[in-house]
Formats: C-alpha cells, sequence, structure tokens
C-alpha cells in the first residue's frame, strides 16, 4: 500500500471495511476494529488520519512499534495482521496501516478476551448468535450440525425409494457420476455424504425422514393473512415433515393464494397460464431458506406468509459469518449452513445452477416486473420479503403453478386422452414401468393441484382429469 492509495481509501470515507483513527493513542478502539474486521470481512484502520478523512500523520519510534506488536499479541487465536508504514508526502510523518483479511476457520476471534462485530461503519459487542455462528463457521465439515450423526435414528426411518430416486436423478441430470447408481438406500447415502461408518447423519433425516420419525425443527409454518397486517387469518397451516414434502407444502399453498393469468395466445387454442410470481422464484426462496436453516436448535421454523402487497419467507438462522445484508445482491457464491441438503435438491435438478440462488432471485424478480427483494434480519432468523407489482387476491385464479415431472405430465396426459383408468391400467399405458406406490404419490400430487380426481373406491376406484 502507497500513498496513492491511502488517498483513495480516504476519500471514501470510513465503511465497513475502512476506519480512521487520529493517533497510536487510541490503539485499544482500533485493535477492537481490527477484532471486528476478521470476524466480519475483513479491512484497514489507518492510524493518523482524522474523522473527516485528512491525512495528519504522526512519527514513528522504536516505542510506537512496541505499542502496536503488544497490542496485536492481545488478538487471539494468533492471526495475520499486516502493518505498513507509509510516509507522509517525504515528511517526518507517517500514515499506519494495519489490515486483516476476514478468516471463518480460525475465528471468532477476540481483542482483550472479547469478541468484535463491524456492521456498517461501527464497530460493536459480537451479538451471541453471530458468535454461535462464527463457532459454527469455523468448525470443519465432519462437524457441522448436518454432517453428525443422527442419534436414535437408523436407515430404516428413511424414505428409501426417496433416496433412490436422489441418486437416478443426479446421473440423469449430469450431476452425480453414473459409478454411484446403486439399488442400497445406505451406500446411496453415504455416496451423497449423507451417512458415516453404516449410520445416517441428520441431513439424512431432514430430507428424508418418514412422517413418524422426524426432527421437530423440521417445522413448515404457511399463512395467508388478510390486508397488509398479520391482524387477522384467511388460512394457517403447519407441516412437520422432511425437507421434499415441506418444498411441496409450501408450493401448493403458494398455488392456492397466489394469482395466475391465464390468456390465449394468438392461432392457438392451448392456454397460457402466468403466475404473478414465477414457480422458478419461490421454489429457489424456499430451497434456500430450508437449506439455510439452523437445524441446531430445537425451536424456530420456516415461515410462508402471504399478504396482500407482499410474500415473506423467514428461517431460523442469521448469515453465515462474514455475509452483511448489504453483500447479499451482488453475492456469486454459494454459502450454505447445510451444503449437504442444498446439494441434494441441485441434483434433483429443483435448482438449476450452484451457488448463484440470490442472484437468481433477484434476475426473476425484475423480470417479472417485481421491485427488488428484501433481506433483513429479523431476530435470530433471516427474512426475505417479495413485494408485488399488483394486489395479489385472497384466492387463486383458475390453472395450476406448480411445476411437475415429466413422468406426472405423461399421466395426466394418458387420463387426459383414455380416462377414467384405475391404477393398473394407468400403469399398464406408461412405456416406462412403474411401480404403484409411486404412481399413488404422483397421481397424490396431481389431485394437490386440482389436475386430477378419484371416483369410487377400492378395487374399482377410478382416476380421471378434472374437468
Amino acid at each position: 500500500m502507497n500513498i496513492d492509495d491511502i488517498k483513495k481509501l480516504c476519500s471514501q470515507g470510513e465503511s465497513d471495511t475502512v476506519e480512521f483513527k487520529k493517533s497510536t493513542a487510541r490503539l485499544k478502539s482500533a485493535f477492537e476494529t481490527i477484532c471486528a474486521f476478521l470476524n466480519t470481512k475483513g479491512g484497514v484502520v489507518l492510524i493518523g488520519v482524522n474523522d473527516s478523512g485528512a491525512l495528519i500523520g504522526q512519527e514513528i519510534s522504536d516505542k510506537t512499534k512496541r505499542e502496536l506488536a503488544s497490542e496485536i499479541a492481545r488478538v487471539e487465536p494468533l492471526a495475520s495482521i499486516q502493518t505498513h508504514y507509509i510516509n507522509l508526502d517525504n515528511q517526518k510523518k507517517h500514515i499506519i496501516s494495519v489490515s486483516v483479511k476476514f478468516d471463518p476457520i480460525n475465528g471468532p476471534y477476540h481483542y482483550d478476551g472479547k469478541a468484535f462485530f463491524r456492521s456498517q461503519s461501527s464497530t460493536m459487542p459480537m451479538p451471541l448468535e453471530h458468535y454461535r455462528n462464527q463457532l459454527f463457521m469455523s468448525s470443519k465439515q465432519d462437524n457441522k450440525w448436518e454432517s453428525l450423526q443422527a442419534n436414535g435414528f437408523s436407515i430404516e426411518d428413511l424414505d428409501h425409494e426417496l433416496i433412490l430416486s436422489t441418486i437416478k436423478s443426479g446421473i440423469d441430470n449430469g450431476r452425480i457420476p453414473e459409478t454411484s447408481m446403486t439399488d442400497d438406500p445406505l451406500k446411496a447415502l453415504s455416496h451423497l455424504n449423507l451417512a458415516t461408518e453404516d449410520k445416517v447423519t441428520n441431513g439424512a433425516i431432514v430430507l428424508y425422514a418418514k412422517p413418524n420419525k422426524i426432527f421437530s425443527q423440521c417445522v413448515l409454518k404457511l399463512a395467508r393473512f388478510r390486508g397488509t397486517t398479520k391482524d387477522e387469518f384467511i388460512d394457517n397451516k403447519q407441516f412437520t415433515a422432511n425437507a421434499f414434502t415441506l418444498l411441496r407444502e409450501a408450493m401448493a399453498f403458494a398455488n392456492s393464494y397466489l394469482p395466475v393469468a391465464s390468456t390465449f395466445p394468438k392461432d392457438s387454442i392451448k392456454r397460457v397460464d402466468t403466475p404473478l410470481f414465477p414457480i422458478q422464484l419461490l421454489r429457489e426462496a424456499i430451497i434456500n431458506a430450508i437449506s439455510h436453516r439452523d437445524y441446531s436448535y430445537p425451536g424456530g421454523s420456516i415461515t410462508f406468509a402471504i399478504f396482500d402487497d407482499r410474500i415473506e419467507i423467514w428461517n431460523y438462522g442469521i448469515l453465515p459469518g462474514g455475509l452483511s445484508i448489504d453483500d447479499l445482491p451482488s453475492l456469486n457464491r454459494s454459502v450454505p449452513r447445510n451444503t449437504n441438503i442444498a446439494k441434494t435438491f441441485y441434483y434433483h435438478k429443483y435448482t438449476e445452477t450452484w451457488g448463484r440462488g440470490v442472484s437468481l432471485i433477484y434476475s426473476l424478480c425484475k423480470d417479472s416486473g417485481h421491485p427488488n427483494p428484501i433481506y433483513n434480519q429479523v431476530g435470530n432468523g433471516t427474512e426475505l420479503i417479495f413485494r408485488s407489482k399488483e394486489q395479489i387476491g385472497n384466492t387463486n385464479s383458475p390453472g395450476p403453478i406448480l411445476e411437475f415431472t415429466e413422468r406426472q405430465t405423461i399421466i395426466s396426459e394418458i387420463l387426459a386422452n383414455n380416462g377414467p383408468l384405475s391404477v393398473h391400467e394407468i400403469i399398464s399405458d406408461l412405456e416406462t414401468p412403474l411401480n404403484e406406490r409411486t404412481l399413488r404419490r404422483d397421481l397424490s400430487a396431481l389431485s394437490e393441484a386440482g389436475l386430477v380426481t378419484l371416483q369410487g373406491r377400492g378395487p374399482n376406484a377410478k382416476w380421471s382429469i378434472k374437468k
């Protein structure tokens, strides 16, 4: 760093990564900020610069250097702190530059026994939740909550068919090597980093647990409020289930209360349904909430609330260490709290790209004409707000906004052309063999979306397209 670099920094003023100190008489305050930079985004403290950014400088003696070395020694654990003395226009005075990089591996850092945190241009004691988050980020992957063995659970508590479908989807989508193909659910979990030493992990429970064996914190709360406040419910529901079920329930709830514009393009008899909020936008946001949820805390939940003017999504857990709300619009990397959970959705192609979740949300809002999304830290969680470009009605217009698998689409086409049909008749019409359990699951999803209906009971029951 040279004097021109110093002048450029000073012209920009103090920020979340730059602080000015008039002299070494304020070394204690300077190193509280250095500690905060280590715990947040990195940064530089310039000593010899007044609050307005004017370069004053100070004379450097051996005593000055000893004082700096003494303060550096009070930062724990041992940190890489760079100190430079920049001559001020060939005078006897210098500017002292003390700089650090953010270090999520060895933190949280302490100065004089206390941890500090940087927010915009202010240094403050680190909040407890941020401290817990730093401890989490500094732990090795094998020690993260999602990678710990799930006490009291076994492979028998999981949906084997859903586990194997992840491997197949990952291979079909070119996101898992073909050598990972297996019919053994436990081996499949090992390929997905969701089992260790033949024991299932916490992450496997979150993703694949059967309804009667699930963590209490795997909760989704859904609400539709009348107006723009939380004074009156139109509807509210709560589910405790695996991540795939929670995603499906959230999308189904959105389908019930978000309007869909139906049009008939010129020279076409096929109706085109355009949801107010794109399917991909809502799905990406919900998956982000599931992937970033702090499951180590047994309370809390994920909430999905619809108001007349906006959608609010909240999940328990603050942003990963080193990130602030201001960083999110330009974020081009993935920093999920639960990497293996996030990757599982990626293998299913529920997320199109790896590491672009936030930037994709911004671009989808822009492309669909909505204002930019708003992120907030609310309590011990992170909130995402989608403001609507138009009023949201209380009920949905005709037409689905749910996105179906290729197989579900084929099933609906068979019923449209040949229905009503029994389960066994549908299976016989499918080109690709399918077991009865999987077919009933697909039919249930189509039924929840209002596309198909069941007529009769028992062996004579038949499915048809809902008129």
